[in-house]
Parts: C-alpha cells; sequence; structure tokens
C-alpha cells in the first residue's frame, strides 16, 4: 500500500511541475509569434510588455495574461490609440487549444483599459483594424 501511494505522489508531483514549467520552455517563440502575426494581419501596431502562460490559475483552462497591450492604428487614423490595457488576461478552454480548433474563450478580462473608438465624416471607423484578405487567398472557414 505504501508503495502505491507513494508513487502516486511522485506522478501528481511530476505532473504539476510538468505544468508549471512547461509555459516557460516556448515563452519566447509564443510572444514572438504572436507579435509577429498579430502585426502582420492587422492596419495597426500591437505592441506589449509581457506574456504569462500558466496551467495552474485556472485549472483545467489555460490563462493567459499580456501586460501593457497597446494597440495604435495606422493610417488613415495613424497615432491613435485604439487600446491601451495595463492587464489584459485571457482564459482558454485547454481541449480547444490542443485540437487546434477554434478555441474557445472562458473569460476576457481588462484591467485600467483605456478604449478610443473614432469615426471619420466618411465613415471609417478606427477599430476596422484587420487586413483585407488578398485576392485569391484561401478564406478562413467559417
Amino acid at each position: 500500500m505504501k508503495k502505491v501511494v507513494k508513487w502516486t505522489g511522485i506522478g501528481v508531483l511530476s505532473l504539476l511541475v510538468v505544468l508549471m514549467i512547461l509555459p516557460f520552455l516556448f515563452k519566447d517563440k509564443i510572444v514572438l509569434m504572436i507579435k509577429e502575426q498579430a502585426n502582420s494581419s492587422l492596419n495597426a501596431k500591437l505592441d506589449f510588455a509581457d506574456v504569462d502562460l500558466s496551467l495552474i490559475r485556472n485549472f483545467p483552462n489555460l490563462s493567459v495574461r499580456i501586460d501593457r497591450l497597446s494597440i495604435i492604428n495606422n493610417a488613415p487614423f495613424a497615432g491613435d490609440t485604439l487600446l491601451a490595457t495595463d492587464r489584459l488576461s485571457i482564459t482558454l478552454d485547454i481541449m480547444s487549444v490542443i485540437n487546434g480548433s477554434e478555441m474557445t474563450i472562458r473569460s476576457v478580462t481588462l484591467d485600467k483599459a483605456i478604449m478610443n473608438f473614432l469615426v471619420k465624416e466618411d465613415g471609417r471607423y478606427n477599430w476596422d483594424i484587420a487586413k483585407p484578405t488578398p485576392p485569391g487567398a484561401p478564406s478562413e472557414p467559417s
């Protein structure tokens, strides 16, 4: 009986250590990928100071925390800040992340957020920051 309890304890402890270390192993790659992908697909500049990933904070979900996030528009709203926040926290369903399917967002929290929504006289608005899909490019599945 002691051996079963001992090995179960070692297994649980090992799992916890892996859950705590795993996000740190891929953090730099994830930060770079987020910035590159966002800035290549947005008509705005997305920047942030730090990203924190955790499988423990909202177990069994994945928790993503982004510090000092800002989104600053390009032309025709060049220099206007669309969003600035001290912290953006997102909780994602871990199975949707692992499966690679559409990610299920469980919660989104903004701390000390400033949002600046503008509309020009010609009807253009500054929150339309997604770059148009080039002709002939495959469209996203709906």
